[in-house]
């Protein structure tokens, strides 16, 4: 056994052995580097650490998704935040609900229309799709920033002046609920030509209550319960086409599969069947039926007698 021989058997594990003599044939000289080779590329092999179990589930949680779940919401605030702004994001926060929010209570030195990186590491650190950010100064009093990301990257982002806000004491009556969709209504000429109400946008918060109507449709009314803002449109940031679209692609499995010769609505599905040629040439017409035969000679016997006692009653 050469000394390479040796040296590999020690590293594999089956130790070194001493007094080992070297062929001088050519052969065993061929043989000694290609095994010089192989211990190289074992001494040199780095250590694979395992991922714990922990680490792993981490990691698939974050993975995409054919279904999404729930988009969370980062709510932080800027080195200058008004308490006018500090109130509306709780309250804004509680209508998202505690599970789906995550609020950054430190003072973050971040200018979110000139560093983008930063929002997008809190993005990713947080795991969070959706951002509100607070910050006040005399430019821009009672600022709010709401972002939106895909991929942990900024997908666009729109600056809003936040006025007349009232929160949820200043309401009575029913509470607000969690995990709530809203519905925007632009209703009016007003939005079309006054320029006022192009850049205005009215937040409120409704319950509705139904009452008898004296029919089976009931009667729906509107309480307002809170909280109320009025956001002024400032500064935009919209996303580029290349990442809009593919924000927006679906997934190959949540793609119905078409059917041949079908045809789908909101109502019915229509269908189209392919049926062979029919051969006419045996098919009965009507003058080879006897039932029809029949059926004339009969009327014609009573069109005679009918004929004969006419003539007898004008005789």
């Amino acid at each position: 056994m050469s000394d390479l021989a040796a040296l590999e058997k020690s590293i594999r594990g089956g130790g070194a052995s001493k007094g080992v003599k070297r062929k001088a044939s050519d052969a065993g000289d061929e043989g000694n580097a290609s095994r010089k080779q192989r211990i190289g590329a074992l001494v040199s092999l780095p250590k694979v650490k395992r991922v714990k179990k922990r680490v792993q589930r981490a990691i698939q949680g974050r993975e995409s998704l054919i279904i999404e779940n729930i988009k969370k919401a980062m709510f932080l605030r800027g080195t200058n935040s008004s308490q006018t702004n500090n109130d509306f994001m709780k309250e804004f926060a509680m209508l998202k609900g505690k599970e789906d929010t995550i609020q950054l209570t430190k003072k973050n030195n971040v200018v979110p229309f000139e560093d983008g990186q930063t929002i997008e590491f809190l993005s990713n650190r947080n795991d969070c799709s959706l951002m509100v950010f607070s910050s006040h100064s005399k430019k821009r009093p009672n600022n709010i920033t709401f972002a939106r990301f895909f991929d942990h990257l900024l997908l666009d982002m729109f600056e809003v002046s936040l006025q007349n806000f009232r929160s949820l004491n200043e309401f009575k009556g029913e509470s607000i609920t969690t995990s709530n969709k809203p519905c925007f209504l632009f209703i009016g000429e007003e939005f079309e030509q006054n320029p006022v109400f192009k850049h205005k946008i009215f937040f409120r918060v409704y319950h509705t209550e139904l009452k008898r109507s004296g029919s089976k449709t009931p009667h729906v009314e509107l309480n307002e319960v809170g909280p109320s803002a009025d956001f002024v449109m400032g500064r935009s940031n919209i996303a580029a086409d290349e990442i809009y679209k593919k924000s927006t692609q679906i997934p190959k499995d949540l793609l119905e599969k078409k059917v041949k010769n079908q045809t789908k609505d909101s109502i019915v599905t229509r269908g189209r069947i392919h049926m062979q040629k029919e051969d006419l040439s045996g098919l009965q017409t009507r003058k080879k039926i006897r039932a029809f035969k029949a059926v004339r000679k009969e009327k014609g016997k009573e069109a005679k007698k009918n004929a004969a006692s006419e003539k007898a009653a004008q005789e």
